[in-house]
């Protein structure tokens, strides 16, 4: 299967997790007034009706735009601790894997929910589902029920009318973005958020330090790759850095905007899996595309990256990429770019150089 495919699978996984109670009967079908939050939500076919016009949050610009595509509500932010509290009355949440972000995520729940609201929590068994009742107990739960079917675990509570524990604080806290031990302002949930990833560290050791002109930064993350740029390429005169995760956007704006440089620059929440829409054509471009779709692999996903960067440059214009050395990626740079030079292989990384 390809990672695309997989993915799919998992998500309809989920999807009948989070529903399981209201199939077996262990819930009452929701009234068509509920207001419904969907954390992390994405497009899908769901297998009962929701109420009215549910509320869907996604940090991913990808998510995003298939949602709002389709008509719905979509957010890129949890519910902040100062917004009035207890606006829906039920609330779905398929957490993710990073312990961090999924506690931040469940205290996002909490914070949203009428006193008296339900929150439906659902993982993979393997992915932190055996971990989602005590964190909902230690969170001020009462708990109704826990269901295992298809790889997930899930696990549905109410909401009591008692003063908030102090961990919706502290796990919100934990789930923000702060600086890192590798001094950047980073954020759980994001690739390597914590550490300096080591193709990206490769990458950046064997760009030249004559880069000059406009150029870009293809799935920035936190910014390490646009902050060495910055720092060690004087002659720059504008960076345009693009991710899918709105955290990202939000950490990579702040860390290379604490870098004293004369370029201008700018970060941008953007899809690259999709054809190049983007306006500005660059005399060059950096990346480490991301390989996996959710858990799955999916080369796909860099070889769509590739195909953007193609679009992306100016005529002469020369793409510097890193990957692991098992991804099919060289075909495609052949046909897009007319070849590509391997500058090195190390580590099971390779490091491509490719003139448009």
């Amino acid at each position: 299967k390809t990672g695309y495919e997989e993915t799919a699978m998992a998500l309809a996984d989920l999807t009948e997790a989070l529903f399981a109670p209201f199939r077996a009967g262990d819930l009452p079908p929701p009234a068509p007034s509920a207001r419904v939050l969907i954390l992390y939500g994405y497009e899908g076919i769901w297998p009962a009706p929701l109420p009215a016009d549910p509320v869907y949050h996604s940090f991913s610009r990808r998510e995003t735009d298939r949602l709002r595509t389709a008509g719905r509500t979509v957010r890129a932010t949890f519910p902040e601790a100062g917004a009035p509290p207890g606006l829906f009355d039920l609330v779905f949440l398929s957490a993710p894997r990073q312990t961090h972000e999924a506690r931040a995520a469940l205290a996002a729940a909490c914070r949203a929910l009428v006193p008296g609201g339900l929150v439906l929590a659902a993982a993979p068994k393997t992915a932190g589902g055996m971990r989602l009742k005590g964190w909902m107990e230690e969170a001020g739960l009462h708990i109704l029920g826990t269901d295992s079917r298809a790889h997930c675990r899930t696990v549905w509570a109410r909401k009591e009318a008692l003063p908030a524990p102090e961990c919706w604080n502290l796990w919100r806290e934990e789930g923000a973005p702060r600086p890192g031990p590798h001094g950047f302002v980073s954020c759980p949930g994001l690739f390597g958020w914590d550490r300096v990833d080591v193709g990206s560290a490769l990458l950046a050791g064997a760009l030249p330090a004559d880069l000059t002109g406009t150029g870009a930064d293809f799935g920035c993350g936190y910014g390490y790759l646009s902050a060495h740029i910055l720092k060690t390429c004087p002659s720059v005169q504008a960076l345009h850095a693009f991710d899918d995760d709105a955290r990202a956007v939000s950490c990579c704006a702040q860390n290379i905007s604490a870098i004293s440089h004369p370029a201008t620059h700018e970060v941008h929440w953007a899809d690259l899996s999709v054809p190049w829409a983007h306006g500005p054509r660059f005399e060059w471009i950096v990346m480490n595309p991301p390989f996996h779709e959710g858990a799955a692999s999916d080369p796909g996903l860099g070889q769509r990256f590739i195909a953007a960067a193609a679009a992306a440059l100016k005529t002469g214009g020369k793409l510097w990429m890193v990957a692991n050395a098992h991804l099919p990626y060289g075909p495609l740079l052949a046909v897009l770019f007319g070849g590509a030079v391997e500058v090195f292989e190390s580590s099971g990384f390779r490091i491509y150089r490719a003139r448009r």
